[in-house]
């Protein structure tokens, strides 16, 4: 009887694309009940709904047509992300929603197979945590409001850190060369805008480091 449901999903496109949309939806908001709420935000969960039929399109259409999938692989390549990664959490479901999309294209069963998966970790990770095993390191709370700070200075990233430490409020940067000289742009997180106003004038002390600028936000 599954088998023959399985078989008929297969089949059917629409079916399928709002099956995995689905399952992409499922993640989202499980997570953010047993680990992050902030996964609750309207833009994750239009993300969620819409990656997974994405990757299932793009599949279907590579693998029925070799010139057209040569012609969208091109197509695709041009695209390059300049918004840096600031979490690998974040970065995992991303692939983890195309990976439902890409391997619904192939057989059904191993998007629901790895969206039970997926669910479960979460769920298990809830378990420990709940336990109180200090297993995980203590670090920003993700659901704990903060102030995000970027920085962009003239020179490399070790230019900064030559200075400074930051390792306990770095994001993430990424350096962009501008001609025969570099630009760094830094993420940072603090607890509050005094930290982060205090930082500032503490930059300013430092005669090697030229803010190109700062800003913060509330995140």
């Amino acid at each position: 009887m599954l088998t023959v449901i399985f078989e008929k999903i297969q089949e059917l496109i629409i079916l399928k694309l709002l099956l995995v949309s689905t399952m992409g939806t499922l993640i989202f908001l499980s997570h953010s009940f047993f680990l992050h709420q902030y996964l609750r935000n309207r833009s994750f969960i239009v993300t969620s709904m819409m990656l997974p039929p994405i990757a299932l399109v793009i599949t279907t259409v590579i693998s029925k047509n070799i010139v057209l999938s040569l012609g969208m692989i091109g197509a695709l390549s041009i695209i390059r992300y300049r918004t840096p990664v600031k979490s690998i959490y974040e970065l995992s479901l991303l692939f983890a929603l195309i990976t439902i999309g890409i391997s619904a294209g192939v057989n059904i069963k191993y998007s629901i197979g790895l969206t039970l998966f997926i669910i479960f970790i979460g769920f298990f990770t809830k378990l420990i945590s709940s336990l109180k095993l200090n297993i995980f390191l203590s670090d920003y709370s993700y659901d704990q409001k903060y102030i995000e700070v970027i920085l962009k200075i003239n020179g490399k990233f070790e230019k900064l850190t030559n200075e400074i430490n930051i390792d306990k409020n770095l994001i993430s940067y990424d350096e962009e060369r501008n001609n025969d000289d570099f630009d760094t742009n830094i993420y940072l997180k603090f607890n509050n805008k005094d930290e982060a106003k205090t930082f500032k004038k503490k930059l300013t002390q430092f005669s090697s480091i030229i803010i190109k600028s700062y800003s913060f936000h509330d995140r």
